[in-house]
């Protein structure tokens, strides 16, 4: 159990409100406490999330975290782009499988204390989500998604999550000779890893920044992890334009020159990536299950409006097990291999069926003879 553990415990509950920030004092002004509260119910155990004011030990804690991230050119960037258009903060103040999140729709970053050993293990945390913070300012695609294509969405969606490891892996190289504990939080991922070697060979923070980027995508951890999440996210906004009988989603792309401009904060750190590595085989793969469920939603959506020609570019995307472009498969061996992995019917379920058919035939058998038989 983390120091963070016993900071938190139930007080009034506030109704949540999006308060708008000017300065820094405004925006450690917004933090409010969210925390779990168990109750009974017969032999029932429900848990409901509250909401309550900070206590001043949770105040001193994110005055430290924004400390801490203000002490580096790049962290001052951040706070300050968060300050400027109106940023708040939250603590979740029970474990959970996420250290945080950012919420550009309410302008709020959610961190959870007891998920770390120290603040300057929070703060890492916290700078990651201000760097999503910041490009979610300078793009629509945040709230817009869905106007791009399938591929482009996971591009983009891929590279802001690769580009804010990276951004993370600098600043926590940077604070770590002063807060040794924050190498124990990161090193456990390979984005850190490799910026930090790259770093101890060479010195140069763009092979470093290069190489940390990289990393996140030959990670099989987040590859899963951010493959299902992305693959929900399309499908949620997706049904959403539908409901608004949108016709033009999945019509817009983005370059991948674009996407590395909009999703690193830092100038040099993508000096070195080929906007082409975004579109490769190492970058630009995707599993057989969510390439299908990616065309499935697709279809329904083109279905449901009207729309004659669907978006087909994730077929342009590499398959992780062959590593070949599923455009160049031969698509009836594709759709045999995707219908062997679905799965097959019952043995109930297919005599069902025969008896059902039986029965057609049946019944079409007697009525032939009725209406003969009238004649």
């Amino acid at each position: 159990m983390s120091f963070f553990s016993k900071l938190f415990g139930k007080t009034q509950d506030v109704r949540e409100e999006e308060p708008h920030t000017q300065t820094r004092e405004d925006m450690e002004n917004t933090l409010s406490v969210r925390y779990q509260e168990t109750r009974q119910h017969g032999r029932l155990n429900r848990a409901f999330t509250r909401q309550r004011p900070p206590k001043e030990e949770e105040k001193k804690l994110l005055t430290e975290v924004l400390d801490i991230i203000a002490s580096v050119p790049e962290g001052k960037k951040v706070l300050d782009n968060a300050i400027q258009n109106g940023y708040s903060f939250s603590f979740e103040a029970f474990r959970g499988n996420s250290d945080g999140c950012m919420s550009g729709e309410k302008k709020k970053i959610t961190l959870c204390p007891p998920n770390h050993s120290s603040a300057a293990a929070l703060a890492v945390t916290a700078f990651h989500e201000l760097v999503h913070a910041v490009q979610n300012e300078r793009t629509d695609v945040f709230a817009n998604s869905a106007r791009l294509t399938i591929a482009d969405q996971l591009k983009f969606q891929r590279a802001t999550e690769a580009a804010a490891c990276a951004e993370e892996s600098r600043f926590a190289f940077r604070i770590k000779d002063r807060y040794p504990e924050v190498e124990r939080h990161v090193s456990q991922f390979p984005m850190y890893t490799a910026y930090a070697a790259e770093m101890e060979k060479s010195g140069d923070p763009e092979k470093a920044g290069e190489a940390s980027f990289k990393a996140w995508y030959g990670y099989k951890h987040f590859r899963q992890f951010y493959e299902e999440e992305h693959c929900d996210n399309i499908a949620f906004c997706l049904n959403t334009e539908q409901k608004k009988k949108n016709k033009k989603a999945l019509t817009d792309t983005m370059d991948s020159a674009e996407v590395l401009k909009t999703v690193f904060i830092s100038e040099d750190l993508p000096k070195r990536i080929d906007p082409a590595f975004l579109t490769s085989k190492d970058a630009f793969s995707i599993s057989m299950p969510a390439l299908f469920n990616l065309k499935r939603t697709v279809s329904n959506y083109a279905e449901r409006l009207g729309i004659k020609q669907s978006d087909r570019s994730v077929e342009t995307m590499y398959s992780f097990d062959t590593g070949r472009p599923y455009a160049a498969n031969d698509n009836s061996a594709t759709e045999q291999k995707a219908s062997s992995a679905r799965p097959q019917k019952s043995m109930m379920s297919a005599l069902t069926k025969i008896d059902r058919d039986v029965k057609t035939k049946q019944t079409a058998g007697l009525k032939i003879r009725a209406d003969a038989a009238r004649r």
